[in-house]
């Protein structure tokens, strides 16, 4: 998973997938994660430039402080052309 360089991912959940504009997939997620400070977040999200789908990231974006390491939630939307 892309985002593992970032970050140490601890779920996923798929809460729904749908055809977009016909051409499309969306999958939205909930994303739950630890990073070591909020700038693996936002490289993370400077890096998806160059990520092969479209990502959604949707705010607000909850940081909470867990002893050494921040505890990331997240819901995003992953868009790629449907097969």
């Amino acid at each position: 998973f892309f985002a593992s360089k970032y970050m140490s991912i601890s779920s996923i959940k798929e809460i729904n997938s749908t055809v977009y504009q016909k051409d499309f997939l969306k999958t939205t997620y909930i994303l739950k994660a630890k990073i070591k400070s909020p700038k693996n977040f936002y490289d993370l999200i400077d890096a998806l430039k160059n990520y092969k789908s479209l990502l959604r990231i949707y705010f607000p974006i909850d940081f909470i402080k867990n002893k050494e390491n921040i505890d990331l939630t997240v819901k995003l939307e992953h868009y790629k052309l449907k097969k």
